[in-house]
């Protein structure tokens, strides 16, 4: 067995058996135009989401289909003023 094969069995078994602490950290960064990549903490085990600095509205609803310009106006009206 690989020393990498070994190593990721290990934590695999260790995360199984509970003895893992887990931290949740809120890191943000600039992607690179570039690479279109971004370099990770040393510390990060998975990536639980990935967002943007604004809030999205309904592009689709049950009334309609082209969505929702009512949650469009407040979701763009709140971001305005919070840069304001």
């Amino acid at each position: 067995m690989s020393p990498e094969d070994f190593e990721e069995m290990g934590l695999i078994a260790w995360n199984r058996i509970g003895n893992k602490q887990t931290r949740l950290y809120k890191y943000s960064i600039d992607v690179d135009c570039a690479t279109k990549a971004v370099a990770l903490p040393c510390n990060c085990d998975e990536i639980e989401a990935v967002t943007l600095p604004y809030e999205d509205w309904n592009y689709v609803t049950n009334k309609t289909s082209n969505g929702d310009y009512d949650s469009q106006f407040t979701e763009n009206y709140i971001e305005i003023r919070k840069h304001e």
